[in-house]
Order: structure tokens, then C-alpha cells, then sequence
């Protein structure tokens, strides 16, 4: 059973961005839940009002809370918004650990001077939630002049800024932790997972599926993301493939954005005429030469430093893609590992060989073809080969018929079998794109679809930030706003 941690505060305004603060740190493990007290406890909090505290007036506030209140309170949490003053060694907060008791204040605390994302309010609270989360655990953990650990010292709110980054415990409090007497691996992986919320370790890899024509989504998706993440890792099959090479050599969400929605992509086909002999000679219809070519030069722009064919090494961000073969599964050729001597235009040329649509190329003697042969949503993939790297899903859905309008649970619209099992697992790590009716073979696009494809990736990203990281304030206005547009878009498009 886990612990509890009741949160009280003495002022009302406080409310949204603790419960916006506690929400995440309970979805991420199981051994402690904070709760705000119920609606007959908080207002004993909201009456305890003085333009100052004390340590010491605090804490005999809290023990007599505690008798009044009854029942089995075994933490609690008193969140002020008035200066700390008097007896306090620091300006932030206190406790009496070995009673169960811990305060903080958000007094001087002036979310107009700090970028809101960065640093606002509720990580603030979120902060020292764990903070005092560690000291339950262990009382004689105490902050100290470590740098670089989540609780060295701190004299500005600013400098918090410093160590909250780290996500980590430095040796002397991960070494007090296990000497505790709460201390088992439960609550060790619950600290941890929790301390990954506080320092805002966002995801940095951008793990995306194929969808061929439907790349367009992939890029509304991310122009989205990048104004709350920081990518630094790009892994993908087929349009996903394209978007993670030209991301990971440099190209931003915008240029992506002005490249593809100005390129007909009619000019990946060939001539009938040749069209013809390909099906006969190759079994396919398309050589993919003009698509191979085009991307060439995009990289070639991009990093025109280099010298020679551009390898997929040569990318200055780490970049993955996953082809398949015929027996053998999947191929990665990864900037950083496997197959990284290789061309990079050509190892997405690889990813991008949709069967009957492109003539596989070949690589160590096989045809490869299209990554989403049987790696089409390579989330687990990636995340089995790189466990320790926070990722972030695109999954464009399939081309299946529903009827009815515009699905609001995308959940519904998930429906390979093996896909929808990795989707299950990773519900808080995926983005689901819904750009239908558009297939993914349907490179005649029009503006206006091209403007759907951005659209329909826009609504996913902002549907998942909603759901998935209340702390970035993606209200249901802003959502249904953008949805209205898509249903919008569609409606002038198909009627």
C-alpha cells in the first residue's frame, strides 16, 4: 500500500498548480500518493493566513492539523505563498521529517521574469514535493553544497535551475536513501522515476512510423513538440526514415514544412513507358532514382562541408533508419552503430522501398524493402536497443476504412494487432496522427491536403501534450479549437 501524502496550502490560487504538480509524480510509480486534503480539511489550511511564517509557527500548526484532523496522517505537506522568515536557515521551505511534517513557499516567486516552460510554478512545487519525499524517507538527508545533485544548497528560487536539470542524487544522498529504514528497490525506482519528472528530462529521441505520403503529418507533429522538447536522437521507417534523415542532418521543423509542402511528389514516379518495363523486369513500378537524387542533394545542401557522398555518420545528430529484407526481418543503419559507412540518402532510399510501389534496392546481397514491412512503428525496437534514452513516439495511422467523421479517441483507430500492444504499453510516449482518408501511396497530394496532412499533426501532438503533460497548460479550448480546424479542412476537401 502506498504512502500517503496529504498537501495543504493556505492559499486558494495555489490549488491548480499543485494538483497539476502531484498529477504526474503519481503516474510514474506506486509507493507514494499525494492528495490534496478534501474539501472539509483545506479550508483549516486557507484560514491559517499572516503576511510572514516561522518555522516554528508552522510547525505547531501542523501538529495541531494533525490532532484535529485524526485518523492515520502519516505525511503531510503545508504549501505557503508568504515569505519564510525569522528562524528558517533557508528562504524555501522546512521540515520536521522524523514527525512527518514539511513546508514550502512560493512567496517571490515571479512567473513573468522566467520562461513558464523552463521553470514555472508547478515544477517549483513539483520540486519540493520530492524534495521532502526524500527526507520522509530518511531525515538526515539534508540539503548540502554538492554541486550537481537535485538538493545542494540554493540561496535564489533561480539557482534551483541549476541541479534540477541533473535528475540525479549525488553519492552521500543515494548512499543516506539506502541506508533508510523505509528504503526497498520499490521505493528507490519510485524516487527515481519521480526525480525524472522534477528535472524535466524530456524525451530527446523522436521515434517515428511510416506512412509514406502521409509524411506531411509527421512535420505539423513536430513543429508542435519542439516548442516544449529538445530532440537530439531521430530513428524512423519509410516517410518517418525521411523526416528523421533530414531532421537528424541539421534541417529544422520549419525548413522540413517549406520543403515537402512545395515538392510534388508525383516527381518520385516514373514514366509509364518505364513504369512498364520496371513491372516486368522488377516487379515494381517505380526505380525510386528521383527520390534517392532529391534527398542527395537535400543532404548535400544541408552539410555542404563534407566531401563525397554524405554516410549516414556524417550526420551531425544521431539518426536511425529500419529497412527490411525478405527472411532476415529488419536492417538498422544507424549513425552512431550498425551499417553507419552507409549513404544516408541511400539507407532511407532502403526504408522507403514500398512493395509493387518501389524496386528494392540491395544491400549484402538481399532486396530490402520498406521498414514497415515488419518494423513500421519501431518505438519498442528503438526503445530495446536503447533503454536508457527518453523517446517520444509518431504513429501515423494506417490506411483503414471507419465510418462516421473525425475520431476523437484515437485509441479507436490503432488497429494492427502489434502496433496497438506497443501503443498499450507506451500510451504516455506515443503521439497518434490520424491523417485520413489520405493513403500512403497518395503522392498526387493537393495545397489543401498537404495543409490537412500539417493539420491532422498538429491536433495529434497538441491531443497528446493535453493528456499526457498537464504542466504545459494544452487546454481542451486549445485542442477543440484544432480539431475544429481539421474538421474544417476535411470538410472542404471531401464535403
Amino acid at each position: 500500500m502506498p504512502f500517503s501524502i496529504e498537501i495543504l496550502t493556505t492559499d486558494k490560487n495555489l490549488i491548480p498548480a499543485l494538483n497539476a504538480a502531484i498529477q504526474p509524480l503519481n503516474n510514474v510509480q506506486n509507493e507514494f500518493h499525494f492528495l490534496l486534503a478534501n474539501d472539509r480539511l483545506m479550508p483549516e489550511a486557507l484560514s491559517f493566513t499572516q503576511d510572514q511564517y516561522t518555522n516554528s509557527e508552522i510547525y505547531e500548526w501542523l501538529k495541531e492539523y494533525k490532532v484535529r484532523a485524526k485518523g492515520i496522517r502519516r505525511f503531510v505537506i503545508l504549501v505557503i505563498n508568504k515569505p519564510l522568515s525569522g528562524q528558517l536557515k533557508n528562504l524555501f521551505g522546512g521540515h520536521r521529517a522524523t514527525e512527518g511534517f514539511a513546508w514550502f513557499t512560493t512567496e517571490i516567486f515571479d512567473d513573468s521574469q522566467i520562461t513558464p516552460f523552463l521553470f514555472d510554478k508547478i515544477r517549483f512545487c513539483r520540486y519540493y514535493l520530492v524534495r521532502y519525499i526524500l527526507s520522509f524517507v530518511n531525515p538526515a538527508i539534508k540539503s548540502h553544497p554538492t554541486s550537481g545533485c537535485m538538493f545542494d544548497d540554493k540561496i535564489y528560487k533561480k539557482e534551483i535551475l541549476l541541479s534540477l536539470e541533473t535528475g540525479k542524487l549525488c553519492d552521500g544522498c543515494a548512499k543516506g536513501l539506502r541506508e533508510a529504514d523505509l528504503y526497498n528497490t520499490d521505493i528507490d525506482h519510485a524516487i527515481k522515476s519521480m526525480l525524472y519528472v522534477v528535472s524535466n528530462q524530456l524525451p530527446k529521441a523522436l521515434v517515428m512510423k511510416g506512412g509514406g505520403a502521409k509524411g506531411l503529418a509527421i512535420v505539423g507533429a513536430i513543429k508542435v513538440l519542439e516548442k516544449y522538447f529538445t530532440f537530439d536522437t531521430f530513428a524512423g521507417t519509410s516517410a518517418g526514415a525521411v523526416a528523421a534523415t533530414l531532421l537528424g542532418a541539421g534541417y529544422s521543423s520549419s525548413e522540413l514544412e517549406r520543403i515537402l509542402s512545395k515538392k510534388n511528389f508525383v516527381d518520385f514516379k516514373d514514366g509509364y513507358l518505364k513504369r512498364i518495363r520496371n513491372i516486368i523486369a522488377r516487379g515494381a513500378w517505380h526505380s525510386g532514382k528521383p527520390f534517392l537524387i532529391w534527398l542527395e542533394d537535400l543532404l548535400i545542401a544541408k552539410l555542404h562541408h563534407r566531401v563525397g557522398n554524405i554516410k549516414m555518420k556524417d550526420l551531425p545528430q544521431r539518426t536511425i533508419v529500419y529497412a527490411s529484407t525478405v527472411g532476415a526481418g529488419f536492417l538498422t543503419f544507424d549513425s552512431l552503430g550498425q551499417r553507419q559507412e552507409t549513404d544516408a540518402a541511400f539507407a532511407t532510399r532502403c526504408s522507403m522501398s514500398i512493395p509493387i510501389f518501389f524496386i528494392p534496392p540491395e544491400i549484402e546481397g538481399a532486396a530490402v524493402y520498406d521498414g514497415g514491412l515488419g518494423n513500421n512503428f519501431p518505438l519498442r525496437t528503438f526503445i530495446a536497443d536503447n533503454h536508457s534514452k527518453l523517446s517520444i513516439g509518431l504513429y501515423l495511422v494506417s490506411d483503414v476504412k471507419k465510418n462516421g467523421g473525425l475520431v476523437r479517441d484515437l485509441m479507436d483507430i490503432v488497429t494492427d494487432t502489434d502496433e496497438r500492444t506497443t501503443v498499450d504499453q507506451n500510451l504516455d510516449k506515443i503521439v497518434i496522427i490520424d491523417p485520413r482518408p489520405i493513403k500512403t501511396t497518395q503522392f498526387d497530394l493537393t495545397d489543401d491536403e498537404k495543409q490537412y496532412l500539417l493539420q491532422a499533426g498538429k491536433v495529434g501532438a497538441l491531443v497528446y501534450l493535453n493528456k499526457h503533460h498537464g504542466d504545459l497548460r494544452i487546454t481542451d479550448e486549445n485542442v477543440n479549437s484544432e480539431i475544429h480546424k481539421l474538421d474544417l479542412l476535411k470538410k472542404k476537401i471531401y464535403g
